[in-house]
């Protein structure tokens, strides 16, 4: 027969099968408590960011003072190249080296604005291939401003023979200034509007220099074009003076 109801011993096994849950899930959480909190807590960190720089924006013309260690610096401009004819090439080259001297890099002379391809130094002194003897190298903006390379070649050579320079005559010893940058192209332009005293900034000190060093009358042929392909000369042109100390060189300069 069915047992009474309300039997007191089955009411009592019933509940306690019914709680078993969540006894089981109150000690698993009192387990998973104690092992949450017998680790130390730690903070994650990490590195600061050193390679961002400083964010404070430069002046659009660059000429906020940059040391060379900082060169690496996003912000520092890259070395630049220059190139000029000015006669021999020999006393061009030695002349640059011995003025600035190691804020030069990568110099060397050879062959620019002609009309062949890598001519060698007879076919260029037959004035047939169109090309300037040049000197070519690297420097660094931020040290050795543009402006500074200009005067000294003005100052190194006679920029004002048409094809000659002194002894030396032929279309290979032209005056030349090959830009590699417009801003070269418009700075090498201000310059020899300076020294012909055409600026009309109101300051005619270089032009002043340069007509007692050529004749009041004297004014700039120098050229102003675009770098073309470059053609490095025959070793023995390089660092020639060098080698050579006696050597031949018909450069001075002009003014101090």
């Amino acid at each position: 027969p069915p047992p009474p109801p309300h039997s007191t011993p089955s009411s009592t096994s019933s509940e306690t099968a019914a709680s078993r849950p969540a006894i089981r899930r109150l000690l698993l959480l009192l387990c998973l408590s104690l092992c949450i909190f017998s680790f130390p807590l730690r903070v994650a960190t990490f590195p600061a960011d050193t390679t961002r720089g400083d964010c404070q924006q430069l002046p659009s013309n660059h000429d906020a003072p940059r040391s060379r260690k900082q060169r690496s610096s996003p912000t520092a401009m890259p070395l630049l190249r220059a190139t000029f004819g000015a006669g021999c090439f020999w006393g061009t080259e030695h002349f640059f080296k011995k003025q600035f001297g190691s804020r030069l890099s990568n110099v060397s002379v050879g062959y620019m604005g002609g009309q062949s391809s890598n001519p060698s130094y007879k076919q260029v002194c037959t004035g047939q291939t169109g090309h300037a003897e040049v000197v070519s190298f690297e420097y660094d903006p931020d040290t050795l401003p543009y402006d500074a390379l200009l005067e000294f070649f003005f100052r190194m050579h006679d920029p004002t023979t048409l094809n000659r320079q002194h002894g030396d005559v032929g279309t290979q010893y032209r005056s030349a200034i090959f830009y590699h940058a417009e801003g070269q192209r418009d700075a090498a332009q201000l310059m020899i509007q300076r020294l012909n005293g055409r600026d009309g900034a109101g300051d005619d000190t270089l032009a002043q220099k340069f007509k007692k060093a050529f004749g009041g009358s004297a004014s700039v042929v120098t050229t102003v074009d675009p770098a073309g392909p470059y053609w490095t000369a025959e070793e023995y042109h390089q660092r020639y003076l060098d080698a050579n100390p006696g050597g031949y060189c018909s450069h001075r300069l002009n003014w101090s």
